[in-house]
């Protein structure tokens, strides 16, 4: 029997990161130097980050798919 996901877990992650990319690009354009610039790049590179650490992991088996949905819905 299929259970529907929760949405504030499924959307929790892309919303912070969303924000985070919001945050870089304001800072970004109204900072004049200084922390600006370095804290711009930081929350512009992490989103990044994430995106690649995703893309580049190797993928699950369907086996260990269905064994961590079994696990988080008994959570």
């Amino acid at each position: 029997m299929k259970t529907k996901p929760d949405p504030r877990r499924q959307w929790t992650w892309p919303i912070a990161l969303a924000a985070l990319t919001i945050v870089g690009l304001v800072a970004a354009l109204l900072g004049e130097g200084g922390l600006w610039w370095p804290a711009s790049w930081i929350a512009l590179s992490l989103p990044l980050i994430v995106a690649l650490r995703h893309a580049l992991r190797p993928a699950r088996s369907p086996d260990a798919r269905q064994a961590r949905a079994q696990r988080d819905h008994a959570a």
